[in-house]
């Protein structure tokens, strides 16, 4: 008795462990310290591995969000100097990851899928920061993986809306522009509903639907969408942005 006692002690300790650390995350989070918030996870990972395996589909979840937060310091220039250590270990990360939802999940199952789009997006930052487009190896991944959660989810799921964003935009890094437009175009809808019509994300989307638009000839159409992008900054972003000074010469090219 005295020993069933004394390991659901053990137990629920350890679980109140865990959460702490969690909440440590999001405030880390919440604050925006990617470091504080990549430093953090990899401990709980470090230690959700000794305590769970390291084949547990808990690990496999954790170490998702860890590599989520990786790709995120790559466009943030406080974080040069780790990349290329991080994005080593982020792979490998992600790797184990793939497997462990696989085994436990299956290969069509969509957080598999989700998982194998996370390691094209990684790829992806990783290459931007570097001034480099994406690999094609980058969007296979992101394709392979697409593929996987629109048939577990469908088409209209927040999952599948997500990834088909990412990939336009790497689609138009690579100059795949009518790839990029048509995806770009399946998904203005759903960012707008969910970052809001008066977003910077929107107006960042509604530009790069116009550049996808402009490289193809259709001059017409892609004044058209810059000028909603426009109408965003001007009217609740500012006017004072290098996004917003990019963003009104290029309609003045189309104007012309």
């Amino acid at each position: 008795m005295l020993v069933v006692i004394g390991c659901l002690f053990w137990d629920r300790q350890e679980k109140s462990t865990f959460l702490i650390k969690m909440e440590e995350v999001k405030e880390a989070k919440a604050k925006g310290d990617l470091s504080e918030q990549v430093r953090l996870l990899k401990q709980v990972l470090k230690e959700r591995q000794g305590t769970l395996g390291d084949n547990h589909l808990a690990v496999a979840r954790l170490s998702s969000r860890l590599v989520h937060a990786i790709t995120q310091t790559y466009s943030v220039k406080d974080h040069f100097q780790d990349i290329e250590k991080n994005h080593t270990y982020a792979m490998r990360v992600s790797d184990q990851a793939i497997q462990i939802f696989k085994n436990h999940l299956g290969v069509e199952h969509w957080e598999t899928g989700k998982a194998i789009c996370q390691k094209g997006y990684l790829i992806s930052e990783y290459r931007l920061n570097k001034d480099q487009s994406p690999t094609q190896r980058a969007i296979m991944y992101m394709q392979e993986g697409l593929i996987i959660v629109e048939d577990d989810l469908g088409r209209e799921d927040l999952q599948t809306k997500l990834l088909k964003s990412l990939l336009a935009s790497m689609y138009l890094y690579q100059g795949r522009y009518e790839e990029a437009e048509r995806y770009y175009e399946e998904t203005t809808d759903w960012v707008a509903n969910n970052v809001g019509l008066n977003s910077e994300r929107l107006a960042w989307h509604l530009t790069a639907l116009s550049k996808a638009k402009s490289a193809q000839g259709k001059f017409w159409d892609a004044y058209r969408h810059a000028e909603k992008a426009e109408k965003i900054y001007r009217e609740s972003l500012g006017e004072t942005s290098r996004e917003y000074a990019d963003l009104i010469y290029r309609k003045g090219v189309l104007a012309v």
